[in-house]
């Protein structure tokens, strides 16, 4: 995070036309609220975790992509041997 030289803010604010306690009031507020701020850093860090988020996200979703393949076709060969006995029984 970057430092804020506060004194020449708020002669930049005076400068202005902002009278000093407001100045003051205004530039207060910002140091206070700063830390709530997103850094560049912290923006890239989230992006790449996110990115890794995904990516173990699409893999478990081939992973039971491959399952569910696996059960439809064990459930299509149970259904098509249940249909041939019951052919052989007409």
């Amino acid at each position: 995070m970057a430092l804020l030289n506060t004194h020449k803010e708020v002669e930049n604010l005076i400068s202005a036309g902002v009278n000093k306690r407001m100045a003051e009031a205004i530039l207060d507020l910002h140091v206070k609220n700063q830390d709530q701020l997103a850094t560049k850093t912290d923006i890239e860090a989230l992006k790449e975790a996110t990115k890794t988020d995904i990516a173990i996200l699409r893999s478990e979703m081939n992973s039971m992509k491959t399952e569910l393949k696996s059960e439809i076709a064990l459930v299509e060969s149970r259904l098509e041997s249940n249909i041939n006995d019951v052919k052989k029984r007409c």
